[in-house]
């Protein structure tokens, strides 16, 4: 039996262009799947293969894979024009047959690829949505051990940070202690026999100010005994600006800090107009009528009382700083805390998504690599300015209650910071000696090992 081909050149153009490395992707992931497939579609020999095999259907010829595949080869070893295949079959008398392929079932065929291309994009939607679901259940069935493995590495990763940090970590454990409960005991005292100076403005706004700092004093050490420098650095950085207000309200007494209570109404209203304009898209409910009128009454009693500048983000400060818009630069530099802006612009990066940012990061000591977990290096600078700036916010209060206790436990907490500081310096400078490789610090894919 013969078979006869006749076909133009005009398989070629129907080809759409593909790179080169694309027709050897492996299929590391389902993209890689969906590309392989397509990949296989659009392959010269497959598309022949479709062709021929519909033209010799209707032309009431049966061919098997093996012999289909003879045919693809010959055709695409020749040229346009004719082209003679033999099959041998044991039904030797069967008549020879012949096909055309011509610009018409190229453009039949181009057409139907087009048609792929078409509903393509639904299809992928479909596809992943269902995909997606498969992981989702396979992840939650498979996540409970993998959750247990991943506890159970931190824990050894925390093991041995802390035989690495114990003396630091617990000297700002035990820091963190005395200013909690001299804080506690100072403002119980007050509230029971206030001194000679009646101060309740500057009184509220101190212990209010000194109980926030203790709680971020817990966050940043909790942050550090888990090998998380970074992020330790970010909360100091509200450390320090709890310690930078309460000793700028120390300085200036009960006056000031009646403005800064005040001005808790304009934080207030701003973010309640933020919150007005947003509210639907976060799929939120309004706020009712009453709560707006109460807010922005308090609004427009605190803007008559101080006057236009008090609606500034520091405008409370502008009855001791000069000019109408006071930064918290200016409150810095008059409390002298101006020194520690290094330190500061450096936690600012943890904060911010600066370009900085992502390169300087305290758990690297300058290796080539992207830290996603954590890190047994960098807890000495969040270490030792949580320790300094918690002591700062601490003794504002001693103006309250002026006892030997007092100042006995504040001369306590002040050697504890001493030592604090000498003993995460130590850790750190140790380890930079040692040149302690990346991976044994650290793994960039939540598998550290201290």
């Amino acid at each position: 039996m013969y078979f006869w081909v006749n076909y133009k050149a005009a398989f070629e153009l129907m080809l759409w262009p593909l790179p080169k490395e694309a027709r050897s992707t492996r299929m590391k992931n389902l993209h890689h799947a969906l590309e392989s497939t397509l990949l296989e579609e659009l392959k010269p020999d497959a598309v022949i293969t479709r062709l021929l095999k519909r033209k010799a259907s209707e032309a009431g010829v049966r061919l098997s894979r093996r012999e289909l595949n003879r045919i693809v080869r010959v055709v695409q070893e020749h040229g346009e024009g004719t082209v003679t295949v033999g099959l041998r079959r044991w039904r030797w008398w069967e008549a020879d047959h012949s096909i055309a392929v011509d610009d018409s079932d190229c453009q039949q065929e181009m057409e139907r690829l087009e048609g792929l291309s078409s509903i393509l994009p639904e299809l992928i939607r479909t596809t992943s949505a269902e995909i997606a679901e498969e992981v989702l259940n396979t992840l939650k069935r498979s996540w409970s051990r993998e959750d247990r493995l991943q506890k159970r590495e931190h824990r050894g990763f925390r093991r041995r940070l802390r035989r690495r940090w114990k003396r630091g970590l617990d000297l700002l454990g035990m820091l963190v202690t005395v200013a909690h409960e001299l804080g506690n005991e100072i403002a119980g005292e007050y509230e029971i026999e206030p001194g000679p100076k009646d101060e309740p403005h500057l009184s509220e706004a101190l212990f209010r100010l000194h109980a926030r700092t203790c709680q971020i004093a817990l966050e940043v050490r909790t942050l550090l005994c888990s090998g998380l420098a970074d992020g330790a650095i970010a909360r100091w950085r509200t450390m320090h600006e709890l310690a930078v207000v309460a000793s700028f309200l120390a300085e200036h007494g009960d006056m000031l800090a009646e403005r800064y209570l005040d001005h808790d109404a304009v934080d207030a209203w701003k973010a309640t107009q933020g919150y007005q304009q947003q509210w639907e898209r976060l799929g939120e409910i309004p706020l009712s009528d009453a709560e707006l009128a109460e807010r922005q009454d308090a609004y427009r009693a605190v803007i008559a009382k101080y006057g236009e500048s008090f609606r500034r983000d520091y405008g409370w400060a502008a009855g001791v700083l000069a000019g109408k818009s006071p930064t918290f630069k200016e409150i810095k530099r008059t409390c002298e805390f101006d020194h520690w802006r290094p330190y500061y612009h450096l936690a600012c990066q943890n904060v911010h998504a600066s370009a900085r940012g992502i390169f300087l990061r305290l758990g690297l000591h300058n290796e080539p690599i992207l830290l996603a977990g954590y890190s047994n290096v960098g807890l000495s600078s969040p270490g030792q300015n949580a320790a300094i700036s918690l002591m700062q916010a601490t003794v504002t209060l001693l103006r309250f209650s002026p006892t030997l206790d007092h100042l006995v436990a504040a001369q306590v907490m002040q050697k504890v910071v001493g030592e604090t500081c000498v003993a995460f310096a130590a850790v750190e400078n140790a380890l930079r000696e040692e040149g302690t490789k990346p991976d044994e610090q650290r793994d960039k894919h939540h598998r550290p090992v201290c």
